[in-house]
Parts: C-alpha cells; sequence; structure tokens
C-alpha cells in the first residue's frame, strides 16, 4: 500500500506512514496536522480532503486516488519534468524585498534535503514570524538585502543576493568578486560584499 506523509502545525514532516494510518491521525489528531498530503516519491502537497473524503467512502477510492496521482508524477517524470509546474512557479517580483519573503516560505516547506533546510522547516512558523527586513541596497540590476530573524533566544542575520531579469527580481545563491555575473561598480559591490559578511558575523551561528 502507498505511504504518505503528513506536516505538523509547526511544520515538522511525519512518514513515510500507511495510508490508512494517515487517515486515523488525522481524524484522531487534526488539530496537530495541517490538512495537507504527500504522497511517498512525490513532492505534491494536497489537500487531505482531496484524499479523504468527508462522505465517509471506501478504502477503495483512496486507494485509487492515490495511484491517479502517482501515474501522473510518472508520466512527468518521463517527459523530463523535475517538479510539477504548477508548484513551482515564477516568484520574480518588481521589488526585491518582496523576492526576499518567497525565499523563507519556499525554503522552509515541503520535505527537507538536507540538515539545514530540515532546521528550518522545524522552525518555519518563527523565522517566518519575526522575519525582518532591515535595509535594502540597489545598483545597477544588483541588490542585497540584510534581513534577521529569531528563532528563541538566538538572532540570525543573512544578507540575500538578487538581480533583475526582465524587469523582475530574482534570488542570486552566490555572488563573489569572481564571479561572471556582478554588479558593474566595483566599489559598491566591494563595499556591499563586506557590509554582507560584517552583518552575517553578527548574528548567532547556525544549529546546521
Amino acid at each position: 500500500m502507498r505511504k504518505v506523509y503528513l506536516q505538523t502545525q509547526n511544520g515538522e514532516i511525519e512518514g513515510p506512514i500507511p495510508i490508512k494510518k494517515a487517515h486515523a491521525l488525522l481524524q484522531k489528531r487534526k488539530d496537530d496536522f495541517q490538512d495537507l498530503i504527500c504522497f511517498e516519491g512525490t513532492e505534491v502537497w494536497l489537500p487531505s480532503d482531496v484524499i479523504f473524503h468527508k462522505s465517509g467512502r471506501s478504502t477503495l477510492m483512496i486507494c485509487f486516488v492515490a495511484l491517479v496521482f502517482s501515474l501522473i508524477a510518472l508520466a512527468l517524470a518521463f517527459l523530463g519534468w523535475s517538479q510539477i509546474t504548477s508548484y513551482r512557479e515564477d516568484v520574480g517580483s518588481g521589488e526585491p524585498r518582496d523576492v526576499v519573503r518567497e525565499i523563507y516560505e519556499r525554503t522552509t516547506e515541503g520535505l527537507s534535503l538536507d540538515a539545514s533546510q530540515a532546521y528550518r522547516i522545524k522552525n518555519r512558523k518563527e523565522i517566518l514570524d519575526t522575519l525582518e527586513i532591515a535595509e535594502v541596497a540597489q545598483n545597477d540590476g544588483f541588490a542585497v538585502a540584510f534581513v534577521r530573524y529569531s528563532i528563541g533566544a538566538d538572532i540570525f542575520r543573512k544578507a540575500h543576493w538578487l538581480a533583475s531579469v526582465d524587469q523582475k527580481w530574482y534570488w542570486v545563491s552566490y555572488i563573489s568578486e569572481s564571479s561572471d555575473q556582478k554588479p558593474a561598480d566595483e566599489e559598491w559591490f566591494s563595499t556591499m560584499l563586506e557590509k554582507a559578511e560584517t552583518w552575517e558575523d553578527e548574528g548567532s551561528e547556525r544549529e546546521f
């Protein structure tokens, strides 16, 4: 029988667990879990009502729905899609600070691939609730956003580089003086690199 993942209210992932057990958990502990289901082997989070019909239909219907979504995922993989397109819509924005919020929304949801992402997912609610964009500096199609958030007593600081493409701002995951694509204003760029390093050094050290 197919297994699924459940997501708790604080963003933690439980699973994979059998679909019957997942159904029972959602009924018994509905206040502890979000109304979302993710089938093992996919990255698609679906409303639980889509899988577990409130009208009380049989487990056969549940398994049929699971099979349908499995076949869809397999077809997309065969066509060379790495993600379901509706889940990875364009997040470019006309304002740099709007992109920053989206970065944290995306990197604290779903299944974790590494320890640092698992740590962010675990603390998703607190990160998003305390997220603050202290400053955004722009120059020649590039920008750097200075961000801080807290987890417990720790205050974390992060500098995110952004770049403009077709009048939309997007996250640049890594940039340095040796990068092929970087701001033309070398003095501004050098100053921002130093400022970003100082900003991050003043924050708490990550657990991962």
